[in-house]
């Protein structure tokens, strides 16, 4: 994921928290989609709580690519800063 320039310069700690969040983040879904009260269908709860989770996601994916736009950004510069 991401340009594949980017990623060669990174480095690797920083690659290693990347992947750590990651992590922590797939693990607060599966709190989240695993219901702590009773409810009539454990299968529909978890379908809802990762519908919200792929739609919030594909709307800051929206969000994040309208701002690039009307920034006029197109790609990543070639050194860096």
């Amino acid at each position: 994921m991401g340009a594949r320039a980017l990623r060669r310069r990174l480095p690797r700690w920083l690659q290693a928290v990347a992947g750590a969040g990651l992590a922590a983040s797939l693990v607060s879904l599966f709190i989240g989609v695993y219901p702590i009260v009773d409810v009539v269908s454990r299968e529909s709860y978890a379908v809802k709580i990762c519908s919200v989770v792929a739609i919030s996601n594909m709307l800051g994916v929206i969000i994040y690519r309208a701002g690039g736009r009307s920034r006029g950004v197109t790609q990543l510069p070639s050194e860096p800063l």
